[in-house]
């Protein structure tokens, strides 16, 4: 069987979501790589108080920076910080507060894929 070029395969899973991506990594080694750029073109690092979700963003963004299969391939990071609600009274009574920050960081080194 002919394959397709692996820009071919980009065009057809870029509207796909991460879901049906993850997925499409089992379908064959063509589908693979394509599926696998997309999927790791954009990565999260998510920054909380609460140490358990914290701690697992943060292993998974490890993993992925020291995977030399993986790292090359990473065009964009965003940073989210969550703080979670937090009640407080100050002479009387106040509305819960939380707050949430996101920045994200392009590299300049990263050719973007031709379309």
């Amino acid at each position: 069987m002919a394959q397709l070029p692996n820009e071919i395969y980009r065009q057809i899973l870029s509207p796909l979501d991460l879901e049906t991506l993850q997925a499409c990594r089992l379908a064959g080694r063509s589908i693979n790589q394509a599926a696998t750029e997309l999927l790791f073109r954009h990565v999260t690092l998510r920054v909380e108080l609460a140490p358990p979700q914290s701690a697992i963003s943060s292993l998974r963004f490890i993993q992925i920076a020291t995977a030399p299969h993986l790292r090359p391939l990473v065009r964009e990071v965003a940073i989210k910080t969550i703080v979670p609600s937090v009640a407080f009274s100050v002479g009387g009574s106040m509305p819960p507060l939380s707050a949430s920050h996101s920045v994200y960081y392009r590299s300049p080194f990263c050719m973007p894929y031709p379309s």
